[in-house]
């Protein structure tokens, strides 16, 4: 298997808790977000109920019950 085979198979399997988080939660790590994107000037967000974001072409394995991640 050469590196292009190697890539193309590799793919992961998870499965989450499809549970909303709470505000109170969404704002503390929208807050450390926008500390460490200052500090790092880095560009880190944090996606809510967004259902859509692992599934399709380039979904890089199955994934069920993922709506929130940080990108």
């Amino acid at each position: 298997m050469n590196l292009q085979e190697a890539i193309e198979a590799r793919h992961s399997v998870r499965k989450y808790i499809d549970k909303p988080i709470s505000q109170d939660i969404i704002d503390i790590l929208q807050a450390k977000i926008e500390e460490c994107n200052k500090l790092g000037n880095l560009h880190i967000q944090l996606v809510t109920n967004e259902p859509k974001a692992f599934k399709g072409k380039m979904a890089y394995g199955t994934f069920s019950g993922v709506s929130n991640y940080i990108s």
